[in-house]
């Protein structure tokens, strides 16, 4: 092993996954109704169901999540 690479401590890879609108409104509906609030945004139920999908697959604190909106013409 060479110095370099005993010195890589891992890889960023990024990743973007678009959570369809529909789905991310009944994801905050469904935080709504398991948290008892009425304040979860779709953006922010997206971010939720984003980062428990990479925690099932054994991504913990490596994980860093943020979100954006895309409109419909958006190519990226």
């Amino acid at each position: 092993m060479t110095a370099r690479e005993s010195q890589i401590a891992g890889y960023a890879v990024t990743l973007e996954v678009v959570v369809p609108f529909d789905v991310a409104q009944h994801a905050a509906d469904h935080l709504d109704a398991s948290w008892h609030l009425e304040s979860w945004t779709p953006e922010a139920a997206a971010f939720v169901a984003i980062q428990k999908a990479l925690r099932a697959a054994g991504f913990h604190h490596e994980v860093h999540v943020r979100t954006r909106e895309v409109s419909a013409h958006d190519p990226h």
